[in-house]
């Protein structure tokens, strides 16, 4: 039996929008799109912020010395945030009917200012705040690991005292829900920015219901 769900965030909740990220810093900083991707896939920096191991003042000075720029902390930061999109209000209708269900708590590799920036638009879109939908969050950035390492899962399941036997994770990486189930969690791969509503109702009432004579 599924007693609670653990939601990824990035991709699963709110929309992202990485092509955007890329072509904003490739406008401050002159180098083409691929030098970007290129520079933001093999940076050791981007992790580091994730698992919260530097100062978001930090962060900033290294983007433009990384990309040999001379523009404001600003404008960084814009850039830096223009990859978090929409979180859609269906998926938000969705999460406070689980809530009736199922413990929630989200489990997201993110860093603090994507964090803080993702709390403000909720509220403003929405005036409602995180809380509202999970009884508690994790992030990387907090809790200075992040996901596929197998000691976040344990961390989480500890702190929130949960079974992992009696959990789904919903994740849109693979390599993450693979994790996941080696540390004894069921799981829901979803497609990002998708509408995964159905297909996790359709896939918990095939995996669990049965089960559970529900």
């Amino acid at each position: 039996m599924i007693r609670n769900i653990i939601f990824d965030w990035g991709g699963v909740i709110k929309h992202i929008n990485f092509a955007l990220c890329v072509s904003n810093f490739s406008k401050l900083s002159g180098y083409t799109l691929e030098k970007i991707r290129t520079t933001f896939n093999n940076e050791s920096l981007f992790k580091e912020f994730e698992k919260g191991l530097i100062s978001e003042q930090d962060f900033i000075y290294r983007v433009k010395k990384m990309l040999g720029i001379e523009v404001s902390d600003i404008k960084i930061v814009d850039a830096w945030n223009s990859i978090l999109r929409e979180t859609p209000d269906y998926k938000l209708k969705a999460l406070l009917e689980l809530k009736k269900k199922y413990r929630l708590f989200l489990l997201s590799n993110t860093n603090s200012l994507h964090a803080s920036l993702g709390e403000c638009q909720l509220h403003l879109n929405s005036n409602m705040t995180m809380k509202v939908f999970f009884e508690n969050m994790f992030y990387s950035h907090t809790l200075k690991m992040a996901k596929p390492d197998y000691n976040i899962f344990l961390k989480v399941a500890s702190l929130a005292q949960i079974n992992p036997s009696e959990t789904l994770f919903v994740d849109d990486s693979q390599v993450n829900c693979k994790a996941a189930s080696k540390c004894g969690f069921n799981v829901f791969n979803v497609i990002a920015d998708t509408d995964w509503r159905t297909p996790l109702e359709k896939h918990i009432k095939k995996k669990f219901d049965m089960f559970s004579g529900g």
